[in-house]
């Protein structure tokens, strides 16, 4: 592979763009580029463009091997165009117009993009103190700010702790603030942090906001119910951008993409969405603390004073007010999915609520869970007309035209959050640059059964878009969430079963895969805003919990139960006698961990979010095996009672009751993630004790002389996770193979493998071969086939050439068997089965 290097854009929306601020994560072969300094972007028309650039990761011999880019771009409407990225001198970038610079004056943060100067407060969350545009004050702080109001009506002051440079160059720069909610009677158990991204040449800014409820949750009996006592309660958060004007000021809005934008002179006006709009908008998905759905109406309304002037279903609204010499424009992204929300302006303050007090009902933020929210604000004033047309990513909708509002400047210019442009290489890049490994580009897998399988995902009439509707997969802590619809096969009743997915088997990763291979943005969409839920509501923020649960991956919602008032964590107070098969409760677990899929998202997007999410489920996987160490000895003296016993016990201790009660100390699934989880944060950080802690869990949990009958494999309901942790060893080999360090570990590790895998060949059979093994026999055992086959097909790779073929033929038998007997279930399409074929399509 050579540069230059291919960088697609496509336009599917319908608005053409221009100048539109682009992030891109790109792969690069090892020892193609070592540094950036003579790094140009091309386009074939126009020219260079100009680049800003950030290494996320080297290989081991210190060249790139992820690459962050940031540029801008324009683009027609439905349009698309290749860009080239190559190597060359100096003079062969472009230079930016317009450059960011951020700096303290007079003990005030101010940063300027060329085109607007934004002076933050560093005290209380306003975010801005001063908005200039044009030599024009856009702003009133007095009337602005973020404001919060707990459960008794109290309001709560959002003072700030820190602020932090995360990123600065040119073209995007971004700043964290971070800090807590305070009201006249102390400090709320509540914090925040926002990330304000600023962009050169442009007067709008991204704000992504997130509200954490640090504390634990009490989960008594293990169950993890709304209402619990480590939830907090309120009635609204809001932002208000209070605008500077000696006049009442017009306003403007649109309140769907494909309406008309409209204006009204009145002093207020209010956009508020309700529920999700959609048929199944009462689904008991939405019940509260005490067991009860409180939407007050179907979808959304439009009101002024108390005359409702609109009533729609789902609302992507943008909101102006201004006047002829400058203006302010809010929108906030997945506006209705994100329900309940609300946009207004009432007497020249434009308010943005991310938790509207409109709502019929408090609410409630579960111990160690947050929420973050995307909003756009665009600040505009009278220029110079040439500069006046490039102010911000201005847009028209293709065969919706419109002029600007009478008593506006402009026209307002945020409907394209929604479908921000999506940058990427080719398949073949992605695959060719290593850094995949195992990617397949879509062209050379066209014809597989497995690509046409899970083509439903995003192709048909029952894409996983369209199954969000069976349970309404909405609301601020739903969207994103995958409908667990396998779940529900057995299920009588008369609502469909509300089950949740929460990313089993790195459904992210998934996702991402199929977006490299196949180049389809429907992919990224399901990856990003599966992502973003997992991120916030999936992951336990807390350390004030036992150490085996703070900083974990909840549980999917448990099998066929609905998910009643425990949301997404699995265990509810309702199904405490309705669990017939085991004790029943508990919490987030090393057997549900996945992080490869948010690695592979921060790579791509260089989302900071997704990097912190790896880093913490990998501290969560170090407690684990901290907590395993402390009970080592307890371990020991049960093996030494068991009647089942291994050859190597000092290396390994398999009995079935060990590895089901602790999970560690076998290969298992939950050695396997956290063996994988290690590896992870290894890749990600470079810190040499993620390595080492995996490989004193290697040793642990397997060994090359291991009495593997012993271990039961054959006891297929209850050891089929052996392969997961082989999967996990076959990353290991190649991670110490891509680092040169074949070493005494990495030998270990590879005669393990093997001796796995020959004992596979001679006696794992296909597990649908014997049903009567199987408390339900249906397509995720097929599925699940394809582990084996990933294993074998690793164990040919670092096997012995008189073994290759031997391995590779039985890979290749039960792919066959298992694609084959996929295709005889009409439930091949659920929502497991589908992400299980994914990781081998």
């Amino acid at each position: 592979m050579t540069f230059p290097a291919p960088i697609l854009v496509e336009e599917s929306a319908g608005y053409a763009r221009r100048d539109e601020p682009v992030t891109l994560g790109m792969p690069l072969p090892q020892g193609l580029l070592s540094d950036t300094d003579e790094l140009f972007l091309r386009h074939p028309k126009t020219g260079p463009v100009a680049l800003q650039t950030q290494p996320l990761a080297h290989w081991p011999d210190h060249s790139l091997k992820w690459l962050l880019l940031d540029f801008q771009v324009s683009v027609g409407a439905r349009g698309a165009i290749e860009l080239h990225l190559s190597t060359g001198p100096a003079t062969s970038g472009a230079e930016c117009v317009h450059e960011i610079t951020v700096l303290q004056e007079k003990g005030e943060l101010i940063v300027d993009t060329g085109k607007a100067r934004f002076t933050l407060n560093q005290e209380t969350f306003q975010p801005f103190n001063s908005v200039r545009v044009g030599g024009h004050e856009i702003l009133d702080p007095a009337a602005g700010g973020l404001s919060m109001t707990d459960a008794d009506g109290w309001p709560c002051r959002a003072r700030i702790n820190a602020i932090e440079s995360e990123t600065q160059g040119p073209l995007r720069s971004t700043l964290k603030v971070a800090g807590n909610f305070t009201t006249s009677r102390g400090k709320v158990p509540a914090n925040f942090f926002s990330r304000i991204h600023f962009y050169a040449g442009h007067s709008h800014v991204k704000i992504e906001f997130t509200i954490r409820n640090p504390q634990a949750a009490k989960h008594r009996g293990g169950l993890w119910d709304l209402g619990d006592p480590g939830s907090i309660y309120f009635d609204d958060l809001s932002l208000h951008v209070g605008f500077n004007t000696s006049t009442q000021g017009a306003i403007e809005w649109r309140s769907e993409p494909s309406g008309a934008a409209e204006h009204t002179s009145a002093r207020d006006l209010v956009i508020y969405q309700d529920s999700s709009g959609g048929d199944n908008w009462q689904s008991s998905n939405h019940v509260n603390r005490n067991g009860e759905v409180r939407h007050s109406f179907k979808g959304y309304r439009v009101s002024s004073g108390d005359r409702i002037i609109k009533e729609g279903l789902r609302a992507s609204p943008v909101m102006t007010v201004g006047d002829r010499e400058k203006q302010i424009t809010a929108a906030v992204q997945n506006f209705w999915q994100n329900f309940p929300k609300a946009l207004e302006v009432r007497d020249g303050t434009l308010t943005v609520r991310l938790f509207p007090r409109q709502y019929n009902d408090l609410f409630e933020l579960q111990g160690g869970e947050q929420k973050t929210h995307t909003l756009y604000l665009s600040f505009q004033a009278k220029l110079a007309a040439t500069a006046a047309a490039s102010n911000g990513c201005h847009f028209r909708a293709s065969g919706n035209p419109g002029g600007v509002s009478e008593g506006l400047l402009n026209k307002p210019d945020l409907q394209w959050i929604d479908h921000p442009l999506i940058a990427r290489c080719t398949p073949d890049w992605y695959a060719e640059s290593g850094a995949v490994p195992n990617l397949v580009p879509e062209p050379e897998n066209a014809d597989s059964e497995l690509t046409r399988l899970v083509a439903c995902a995003i192709a048909g009439d029952n894409t996983f878009f369209d199954r969000r509707e069976i349970i309404d997969e909405y609301g601020w802590r739903n969207f994103g969430e995958l409908y667990a619809d396998h779940e529900a096969v057995f299920h009588q009743g008369p609502q469909p079963l509300v089950s949740h997915y929460n990313n089993q088997y790195d459904a992210i990763l998934g996702f991402l895969r199929q977006f490299l291979g196949s180049g389809d943005r429907r992919w990224f969409r399901l990856a990003d805003q599966l992502c973003s839920h997992v991120r916030d509501i999936d992951i336990y923020h807390t350390g004030a919990d036992r150490r085996a649960y703070n900083h974990g991956l909840f549980w999917h919602t448990n099998h066929h139960l609905d998910a009643a008032t425990c949301t997404h964590r699995c265990f509810s107070a309702a199904h405490v006698d309705a669990d017939k098969r085991k004790q029943y409760g508990g919490g987030p677990s090393p057997s549900h961990l996945y992080t490869s899929g948010l690695l592979l998202h921060y790579y791509l997007t260089g989302a900071v979010s997704s990097y912190e999410a790896v880093q913490e489920l990998a501290t969560f996987a170090e407690a684990n095996l901290a907590l395993r160490k402390s009970l080592q000895q307890r371990l020991r003296n049960m093996a030494k009672r068991a009647k089942d016993s291994v050859t190597n016990p000092r290396h390994a201790n398999p009995t079935g009751k060990t590895n089901q009660v602790y999970g560690l100390e076998g290969p298992g699934r939950a050695s396997g993630n956290v063996l994988n989880t290690l590896l992870d944060g290894y890749t990600l950080t470079g810190r040499q004790r993620y390595l080492r802690q995996a490989e004193a869990l290697l040793r642990t949990c397997i060994h090359p002389r291991d009495n593997i009958a012993k271990r039961d494999l054959l006891d297929v309901e209850n050891r089929w996770m052996y392969t997961i942790f082989l999967q996990a060893l076959g990353k290991y080999l190649d991670l110490k193979t891509e680092l040169d360090a074949t070493d005494a570990s990495f030998e270990y590790a590879r005669q393990s493998l093997l001796h796995y895998a020959d004992w596979m060949v001679e006696n794992e059979y296909i597990y649908l071969d014997k049903p009567e093994k199987l408390e339900y026999p249906n397509e995720t055992w097929a599925a699940q086939e394809l582990r084996k086959v990933q294993v074998l097909q690793t164990a040919a790779k670092y096997g012995p050439a008189e073994k290759k073929v031997r391995l590779h033929e039985r890979a290749k038998y039960l792919f066959q068997r298992a694609v084959n007997m996929l295709g005889e279930f009409e439930t091949r399409i659920l929502t497991r089965p589908v992400i299980l074929a994914m990781s081998s399509s």
